[in-house]
């Protein structure tokens, strides 16, 4: 038997037992004939389906078929109050209680947390005349959650009482951490809201710029803040752009070992958007070595210059819909972005009060004749005294009983009035028009209209001050005078291992004081005698030595 016979029979054989049928190239085109459109989900008619299934051309599919025989269980949900149970299909009709004391309640992840507001300034001294207001002006009109000041000029004493009374009572939900500068200018502060969890760590040790670490915690979420400003050098700090490169190299080791997200805020006083600067260029490549961010890349400057800058490690996404606002006092502009932590809710302040005028004097003072301080006094000074405190306090309750309330702590600038408001929109139709056009003119237009409009808000906001004194009197004007200029009440006693001293040493002092009063008072009245009036003194002798010894036999 030849090769080729034996290959054939074997075709053949092979093709009987796969149930594959022989086709040719005439078939095919023959069933192909008469179809216009192949790209049509169904373009043969059923008959040429069924042929082409017939020559196991198409594949049959088990559409319609069961992909098994088991049948499955069901997963019922509890949708109402009633007791849940479980039910089986099939021939298992049994009944399976669930006890609903093992279920948990899962907590919905709520991804739309409104993320917290930053802002970066260089204030240029912010204990100016105007920037107290700017501030302000600042904070409610971006909704900021957290503002870094770099050149604050604040010293750490009495010097700073104004500008954070003003912060306090215009913004209290917000509280003020700095670090000074020992001496004139510099500084760094970060102005936030009191309902983040904050913890201020031991700053770098450096000497070519000054630095604030805290660490912000929101809910679940906690962010490391770095506010640095780097002064520029000069032969007067005597500063090196060697020596801050050292030590920023040193510092910024430090960051990359931290576990949670970081942010480096501040005036680095570099030209970033000069290609060709050679210190930028430096800083760039020190930024890139350590695999950070540096996010600004807008003007910071009247100038025009990029100085103000925001970096963070590359693989952190924690900057987003970064702005420069550009209305503020100051040569810097002030950059405003958003941070991947969550907003605090607001700080609500609870305080306790009593109705005392709505008390019925009447019904009071019945109430008095009948208690027991009347009827039954004690016999000794202490039960008295006891005696009274208790009948005094308990009526007190009872005719003005004691309510709490809870008032939420939001920014509050009554000097903002609707002069102001049009002068904001003014001031904003004017960058509008710079912007569309970009002309030196509108340019100009633009930037008088921002001071014209900080002139305006300090302008209210002495007005209004100067309304509050008017027609004050003595007590009203000392309590909005130690409103306007002192930072809190912290009235703190002396230091003392005993109360019952400390309160002897109180009666003590003011027994003293009494005496010395009660001692000028008579030397007065002896003074103003009617019989010492109009009478001159004699001339005085010279006392011999033995009258001085005489006198002093007599009075032994």
């Amino acid at each position: 038997m030849s090769f080729g016979l034996t290959s054939s029979l074997l075709w053949k054989s092979s093709l009987t037992f796969f149930n594959i049928k022989e086709y040719s190239k005439d078939t095919l085109l023959s069933i192909r004939k008469g179809v216009i459109n192949t790209i049509e989900p169904k373009p043969f008619s059923p008959d040429k389906w069924n042929e082409l299934k017939r020559l196991n051309v198409v594949r049959k599919t088990k559409r319609g078929r069961r992909g098994g025989k088991r049948l499955r269980r069901r997963i019922h949900s509890i949708v109402t109050n009633r007791l849940p149970s479980q039910q089986f299909l099939g021939n298992e009709s049994a009944t399976k209680t669930i006890n609903p004391h093992n279920l948990i309640r899962v907590k919905k992840c709520n991804s739309n947390t409104p993320s917290a507001k930053f802002a970066v300034w260089n204030g240029q001294s912010i204990r100016g005349r105007k920037k107290a207001s700017a501030i302000i002006d600042l904070v409610m009109s971006e909704h900021l959650d957290i503002l870094a000041i770099t050149e604050s000029w604040l010293t750490g004493d009495e010097r700073d009482n104004r500008i954070l009374s003003d912060l306090k009572n215009a913004l209290p939900d917000y509280v003020m951490h700095h670090v000074p500068r020992p001496k004139r200018g510099g500084g760094v502060a970060v102005l936030l809201r009191r309902g983040f969890d904050i913890v201020i760590n031991p700053s770098f040790l450096a000497k070519s710029f000054e630095q604030m670490d805290v660490t912000i915690s929101s809910k679940s979420s906690s962010i490391r803040l770095y506010v640095i400003y780097r002064p520029y050098p000069s032969k007067v700090n005597k500063f090196t752009a060697k020596m801050f490169f050292d030590e920023f190299s040193a510092f910024v080791e430090t960051c990359t070992s931290l576990a949670i997200p970081f942010v480096i805020a501040g005036d680095f006083n570099f030209h970033m958007d000069v290609l060709d600067d050679r210190e930028a260029i430096i800083f760039r490549e020190l930024l890139d070595s350590a695999s950070f961010d540096q996010h600004v890349n807008k003007p910071t400057h009247r100038c025009g210059h990029t100085l103000d800058l925001v970096i963070t490690r590359s693989s952190d996404s924690i900057i987003s819909d970064l702005t420069i606002d550009d209305t503020l006092p100051s040569d810097h502009f002030a950059v405003i972005c958003k941070l991947a932590v969550s907003r605090p809710p607001v700080t609500k302040h609870q305080f306790r009060f009593r109705k005392l005028r709505d008390i019925d004097i009447n019904a009071f003072n019945n109430d008095i004749a009948a208690s027991s301080l009347v009827t039954d006094p004690a016999n000794d000074v202490e039960s008295l005294s006891t005696q009274f405190d208790n009948v005094m306090s308990d009526l007190l309750h009872c005719h003005a009983p004691e309510v709490s309330r809870s008032v939420s702590l939001r920014p509050h600038a009554p000097w903002y009035d609707e002069a102001l408001r049009k002068e904001k929109q003014e001031r904003r139709r004017c960058e509008r028009q710079f912007c569309k056009s970009g002309l030196e003119v509108h340019r100009q237009t633009y930037r008088d209209q921002c001071k014209k409009y900080s002139a305006k808000l300090e302008e209210a906001k002495s007005n209004y001050h100067k309304l509050q004194l008017k027609d004050c009197d003595q007590k009203q004007l000392f309590r909005q005078v130690d409103k306007m200029c002192s930072t809190g009440s912290n009235r703190t006693l002396p230091s003392h291992d005993s109360t019952e001293k400390l309160a002897n040493d109180f009666a003590e002092f003011f027994l003293r004081i009494r005496s010395e009063k009660l001692e000028i008072s008579l030397t007065t009245s002896l003074c103003n005698h009617p019989c010492l009036l109009n009478k001159t003194i004699p001339q005085l002798s010279v006392i011999s030595a033995r009258y001085l010894k005489r006198l002093s036999i007599v009075s032994s």
